[in-house]
C-alpha cells in the first residue's frame, strides 16, 4: 500500500522549509568540522593526534546535541520547545557575532591563539575548539533532530526521514 501523501491542507512551502532547514543544518554540521580542522592543521602539525582530537571533540558535541534534542522533545511541553530552542539559537548567534568582532571570523581564532611550544597540544586544541566552534556546532547538531520531531508531530502521516 502506498504511503499517504502530505495532507492537501498543509502548504508545500512548509514541507520545503523543513527539508531545506534540515539539509542546510546537516551540510553545515560537516562543513564546520572540515573548516576548523583545516584551520588548525598547520598550527598542530597535522599529526594523527590532532585529527583524532578534533573528531573526538566533534563526536562528543554531536552526542550532547542529540541528548539536548531528546530531552527538549520528550521533557519540555511542545509550546515551550520553540521558546527554549530560540533562546539557544539567539545565544549562539550572539556568540558568533562576538567572536566575529574579536577574531574577524566567527569560528576561527586569530594567530594570537596559536600554540607557542609543544606543551600540552591536545588540551590546547580542545580549548580552541570549545571556544571557537563549540556552541555553534552544538546548536547545529540539535537542529536536524528537533525539526524532524516537530515535523513528525505536525504531519503524523508523513515521514520526516527522506
Amino acid at each position: 500500500m502506498p504511503k499517504p501523501a502530505v495532507e492537501v491542507s498543509e502548504s508545500q512551502s512548509t514541507l520545503v522549509a523543513y527539508c531545506a532547514a534540515i539539509f542546510v543544518s546537516a551540510f553545515l554540521l560537516f562543513q564546520v568540522q572540515l573548516i576548523v580542522g583545516k584551520h588548525f592543521l598547520p598550527w598542530f602539525g597535522g599529526t594523527p593526534a590532532m585529527w583524532t582530537t578534533c573528531m573526538f571533540f566533534f563526536q562528543i558535541l554531536l552526542l550532547v546535541g542529540y541528548l539536548y534534542a531528546h530531552i527538549l522533545a520528550n521533557k519540555v511541553p511542545l509550546e515551550w520547545q520553540g521558546v527554549v530552542h530560540m533562546a539557544v539559537l539567539l545565544s549562539t548567534f550572539s556568540w558568533l557575532v562576538f567572536f566575529a568582532i574579536m577574531w574577524h571570523s566567527p569560528l576561527l581564532p586569530d594567530s594570537r591563539w596559536k600554540p607557542s611550544g609543544p606543551e600540552r597540544p591536545v588540551s590546547h586544541l580542545v580549548a580552541l575548539l570549545a571556544i571557537g566552534a563549540g556552541l555553534p556546532y552544538l546548536t547545529l547538531s540539535t537542529t536536524g533532530p528537533i525539526l524532524q520531531n516537530w515535523f513528525a508531530r505536525a504531519h503524523p502521516r508523513a515521514t520526516p526521514y527522506r
